[in-house]
């Protein structure tokens, strides 16, 4: 997580020093589904929802799923050997396999939104639909944790390349 000054892609030593001053988040490639690509950077979901009652209960739901995903852009890139580049274009691949595996994780919610939004109460919509979202994110986190927020997925650099 590069918002971290703890994290390990912020502490990179020797020609990776300046790395994190380089970095510049900018909306890169796309990744399935008309989404935007996302990664080590920042991941922003947004799940809208669009309902119509009749008689009081929810009785059409649409759910709209934004992604945007960010990623890391090295500015001082062609100023590194041939060796770093490929590492750091390794390790971006291996960052946007982990994002789109955040994607895909809040794809395959939005049935569930609908499931739970459909057929009640109008006054019950926005509870809902904050309950579910927190799901979503425990879900997220849940992932994070277990991929070492993508490190176990290849999603570091050797620091020891020239």
């Amino acid at each position: 997580d590069l918002s971290d000054p703890q994290s390990r892609a912020n502490q990179l030593g020797g020609k990776f020093l300046d790395l994190r001053a380089a970095f510049s988040f900018e909306t890169e490639g796309s990744v399935a589904s008309g989404a935007t690509a996302q990664t080590a950077a920042q991941l922003n979901e947004t799940i809208y929802r669009n309902y119509e009652t009749t008689g009081n209960k929810t009785s059409k739901v649409d759910i709209n799923l934004k992604l945007l995903v960010r990623l890391p852009r090295w500015t001082e890139v062609a100023k590194a050997s041939p060796a770093a580049r490929k590492e750091w274009n390794r390790m971006l691949e291996a960052l946007k396999a982990h994002e789109e595996k955040h994607a895909e994780l809040a794809r395959t919610w939005v049935p569930t939104f609908q499931e739970r939004l459909l057929g009640i109460g109008e006054g019950k919509v926005a509870a809902k639909h904050k309950s579910t979202l927190d799901e979503v994110d425990k879900a997220t986190k849940k992932y994070d944790a277990e991929s070492q927020h993508g490190q176990n997925e290849g999603v570091s650099l050797d620091r020891t390349i020239p």
